[in-house]
């Protein structure tokens, strides 16, 4: 188990014993999100009933993990073809 996070009065008292630590980054990805059968080429036709999806995450697994949880189970098909469009570091 890690130690406590410092209070503020903590580090304003000593700042050399706890300092500044840059968080890992994270991105936010916008993309698009279909449904598509086993076998089929994954794809956007002109049927499918596309999906609009932004998430922010720390990198791409998660990112697609966390919009399949967002999705949900497809309706009509049996697997999400996710495609990211634009991915952009968040400012922090």
């Amino acid at each position: 188990m890690s130690a406590p996070a410092p209070t503020t009065a903590q580090i304003l008292a000593d700042p050399a014993a706890h300092p500044y630590v840059e968080p890992d980054p994270w991105f936010r990805f916008t993309g698009r999100a279909v449904e598509y059968k086993t076998g089929q080429t994954p794809g956007f036709y002109p049927w499918a009933r596309v999906h609009s999806i932004s998430v922010t995450a720390p990198n791409h697994d998660q990112a697609t993990k966390w919009a399949r949880d967002l999705l949900g189970e497809p309706r009509r098909h049996d697997h999400w073809h996710i495609e990211w469009t634009e991915v952009t570091r968040c400012k922090f």
